[in-house]
């Protein structure tokens, strides 16, 4: 059986953050003015037209529709302040709150238009996407590329297609080492239940417990190191 290697899982571990460009954000934007009008429309016609005005059936459709779609716009609107990407993953930075998705949970790194879109799932399984310029985050963009031709290659579509980018932008950050206690190995299912039970895949972070190591990682990584 092979025998991954236990110091990956104690390796440093650093990322890069971006701030992330206001481009695009005109859709949102958009959105947000159509839904603010919509909300207004549902309230006058629900509560503040004239007594003997003849109801508006649509009223509070446009209301509760023009809400959500408000709600929604200041949602979208103020996230992706900073873009975080490295061994974690890709990571996106709302205020205070992080949503990372680790490279073994990407599903495609593609264009979109003239984007970038990176989707799959976050660390808790819900569904992630990511959508960059590619002249104005063409920093962050590139790097998501490298470093997912790197690590993940089967899911990256984007035939011969070159991002450049400068390695020396963004702001290193050193990442705390992973805690696999609890994480379920990637081959098996079972529930790694000690720290010194767990190896860890080097290029995409999947983890195995040591009795279920296969001799590649799912994402193409030789583990008989």
């Amino acid at each position: 059986m092979a025998k991954a290697n236990k110091k990956t899982k104690n390796r440093a571990r650093t990322e890069r953050r971006y701030q992330a460009s206001s481009a695009g954000n005109w859709v949102t934007f958009a959105a947000g003015g159509i839904s603010a009008a919509a909300m207004g429309g549902g309230t006058y016609a629900q509560l503040l037209r004239a007594a003997d005005a003849a109801p508006i059936p649509a009223a509070p459709w446009l209301l509760a529709g023009g809400a959500l779609g408000l709600a929604a716009a200041i949602w979208f609107g103020g996230s992706a302040s900073a873009i975080r990407v490295g061994d974690g993953g890709i990571a996106t930075e709302r205020g205070d709150s992080l949503t990372r998705m680790p490279w073994y949970a990407v599903t495609s790194v593609a264009l979109s238009g003239d984007a970038l879109l990176a989707e799959g799932k976050d660390d808790k399984g819900a569904a992630f996407s990511l959508r960059l310029s590619r002249t104005k985050d063409a920093n962050a963009a590139g790097r998501i590329v490298a470093e997912a031709r790197m690590r993940v290659p089967s899911v990256v579509n984007l035939g011969d297609d070159t991002f450049g980018y400068d390695e020396q932008t963004g702001d290193l950050i050193q990442l705390e080492p992973l805690h696999l206690q609890g994480k379920h190995c990637s081959a098996s299912d079972t529930v790694i239940t000690f720290e010194a039970d767990a190896r860890l895949c080097p290029r995409c972070e999947r983890v195995y417990h040591r009795a279920h190591v296969p001799e590649a990682c799912a994402c193409g990584a030789a583990l008989n190191v």
